[in-house]
């Protein structure tokens, strides 16, 4: 259980990613090859789940590119579709929430959708990152990088 301050309950991570769209989630991937397997990482995003602003799309929405160039990291796609196929908004929704759950196997992730970033204060030795949450919840998060994306 976080402990508790005048801002609300605090949380102590080793990273903190704002977004878990496709840029989120990239930082994400990369940051699983220099954190231990026991580091602990905050997601962020105002949406209900992973895969940002395709969250928002139109249904009729498609990739512009070859569905296998559009990942995280290097996380290969399970759609079996010719090379150039151009993926459908719930296939790139259904990836990249894959991409989400593959990572979340390298590490301690802690995901929190419907939550903003209402600000940040930068130390010399790290981050607080102020939090709301979709319930009127504050939390703030403790850590040494943040990463907006």
């Amino acid at each position: 259980m976080p402990s508790q301050n005048s801002a609300g309950a605090l949380l102590n991570v080793d990273l903190c990613i704002i977004g878990a769209g496709v840029a989120g989630l990239n930082a994400l991937a990369v940051a699983t090859e220099y954190l231990d397997a026991g580091a602990r990482v905050v997601l962020v995003d105002r949406r209900a789940d992973a895969g940002g602003m395709w969250n928002d799309t139109y249904s009729y929405v498609r990739l512009h590119q070859p569905y296998e160039f559009f990942t995280a990291g290097d996380i290969a796609w399970r759609l079996r579709r010719p090379p150039d196929y151009l993926a459908t908004k719930p296939e790139v929704l259904d990836h990249l929430r894959y991409c989400r759950d593959v990572l979340a196997e390298r590490i301690a992730l802690d995901e929190y959708y419907g939550w903003t970033m209402d600000r940040f204060d930068e130390r010399a030795d790290g981050v607080s990152v102020h939090l709301s949450g979709p319930d009127g919840g504050e939390l703030v998060v403790d850590t040494p990088i943040l990463i907006n994306a």
